[in-house]
């Protein structure tokens, strides 16, 4: 584990914050410098994505963000383009590689970008040549985990149950302000779509209404964990980037804090949540090519 990792559960979220604002007014002062990322890890939420960063973050030719999710394509859209660049690293980090015949790519790993139904036309927008990696996992074992983690979070007080059956009118208000104001920060939108998160045929659909598919690397994440080694390099060949394997393949997702306890899904509400995901399920298999273990 990288020492900034050890070091996390033990500062006070204060000093970080405090070291966080420093850095950000001081790289926004040269925005002409920077680059921007070439691409983005779109999600899903509770699909591996933290770990993804940290592997991705660690290869000698790719440069992470300042913070793994920027958000600035969803929550924080109302910044400006320069409080973005502020994330990513000095153009001239990539001419000294490109001198010594290296590429050197930059990204940052946002899950909420997949599922805001704005986001692919900003993306296309400001970055029409970026390429995507989507991490994807049984979206009734991801709805379960998503909901255990906004429990833990202190923000969910509901039963699992109660929450999906209202789910629709929790997040109704938060969808349609998303249309009516460009700087919104739909944040019930985002905590409480536990059943919408998971349809993901849907949600890659709208993004390659904008860009062609062949930018999109669509990954089982249990294979992330199961075979890292395997899907690290599949992810390098799809970025065109060297054979490399880092030091190692911890899970991030907790870094600093405790994993929830095994709390069970009722078997009952499992099953009607996959028979509700069935169809989606079948879509996502025909778009992706590949099938995928929740889907047999």
């Amino acid at each position: 584990m990288a020492l900034v990792d050890r070091l996390k559960p033990i500062t006070p979220k204060s000093f970080r914050r405090t070291i966080r604002t420093a850095r950000m007014r001081a790289r926004q002062s040269t925005p002409a410098a920077r680059v921007l990322p070439d691409f983005l890890v779109l999600g899903a939420q509770r699909c591996g994505t933290s770990s993804l960063y940290k592997y991705l973050g660690r290869h000698p030719q790719i440069a992470p963000s300042l913070r793994k999710e920027v958000g600035y394509f969803s929550a924080s859209y109302g910044e400006d383009v320069s409080w973005y660049l502020a994330h990513f690293p000095v153009a001239i980090r990539r001419q000294l590689m490109q001198r010594v015949g290296h590429q050197l790519l930059a990204f940052e790993a946002t899950p909420d970008y997949l599922l805001h139904p704005l986001a692919p036309v900003r993306v296309k927008t400001l970055l029409p040549d970026a390429k995507f990696v989507v991490l994807l996992r049984d979206p009734v074992e991801r709805a379960f985990s998503h909901y255990l983690h906004m429990h833990r979070l202190g923000f969910e007080a509901r039963t699992f149950e109660e929450a999906i059956e209202s789910e629709s009118e929790t997040i109704a208000a938060d969808l349609a302000q998303i249309h009516l104001d460009v700087g919104h920060n739909p944040k019930r939108f985002h905590r409480y779509s536990y059943l919408a998160r998971g349809r993901y045929v849907e949600q890659l659909e709208r993004w390659m209404g904008h860009f062609p598919r062949s930018r999109f690397l669509i990954l089982d994440s249990a294979k992330l964990y199961s075979e890292p080694r395997t899907t690290y390099q599949e992810i390098l060949r799809f970025l065109e980037l060297p054979a490399w394997v880092p030091g190692e393949f911890s899970n991030h997702s907790y870094v600093g804090t405790p994993a929830p306890s095994a709390t069970a899904m009722e078997p009952r509400v499992g099953q009607l949540l996959a028979e509700q995901f069935g169809e989606a399920n079948q879509g996502l298999a025909a778009l992706a090519g590949r099938d995928f273990p929740w889907n047999r």
